[in-house]
């Protein structure tokens, strides 16, 4: 059963509606009903992580001990969860390939499957949409270089050019390029960095 399908056997009600990029989605009660209004606009593993994380905001409604922004942080968290179970992920990260993990999580975004990654592996990523830098972090306690370094560079351009996947063997670290189509013409990269020793950076 799909998680949209899900949360409509729980009575809530999913309503697709074209929104602007930047908005992902949104939860309200109406009539003693819940709605979640998704994206439609969205990719089908995007879509996924706003119903879960509108559900989570809708379970946690009722509860005075967090704040608005607290309840929306472990809203995100607990949909992470949900999408990528840490059990499941804990025994596959050492798999350490964004498309064969893709296949174990089919309904997460690899967006959401490379940061999942960095809690068990130590790793920096970096997402470039259209060569330009839409986010880079790492792995808890890892020190590291706010710009891409050249190696990381070029392997963007590797997989812009030959519009695949690139992965390269240096003596300090790894890198893996993986070329992703996203929708409304955007080609993405995530470049995942991994250190032979995480201590160097």
């Amino acid at each position: 059963m799909k998680i949209g399908d899900q949360l409509e056997s729980l009575g809530i009600s999913l309503l697709y509606k074209p929104l602007s990029r930047n908005i992902r989605g949104n939860s309200f009660c109406k009539d003693g009903v819940w709605q979640i209004i998704v994206n439609s606009s969205d990719i089908v593993e995007r879509k996924n992580f706003t119903i879960a994380h509108e559900f989570f905001e809708i379970y946690l409604d009722n509860d005075k001990s967090f704040t608005i922004k607290e309840k929306h942080i472990m809203a995100n968290k607990l949909a992470a969860e949900f999408l990528v179970p840490e059990k499941i992920m804990r025994d596959a990260a050492h798999i350490n390939d964004l498309f064969e993990l893709k296949e174990i999580f089919p309904e997460a975004s690899y967006e959401l499957i490379a940061r999942r990654l960095c809690d068990y592996i130590p790793v920096v990523i970096t997402i470039f949409d259209n060569r330009l830098i839409t986010a880079r972090f790492a792995s808890p306690g890892m020190n590291f270089p706010v710009n891409p370094s050249k190696a990381e560079i070029g392997v963007l351009e590797k997989c812009h050019k030959k519009e695949t996947n690139i992965k390269e063997h240096h003596d300090l670290f790894r890198i893996a390029g993986y070329y992703l189509k996203e929708v409304n013409g955007i080609r993405r990269v995530i470049i995942i960095l991994e250190l032979n020793d995480p201590l160097i950076i």
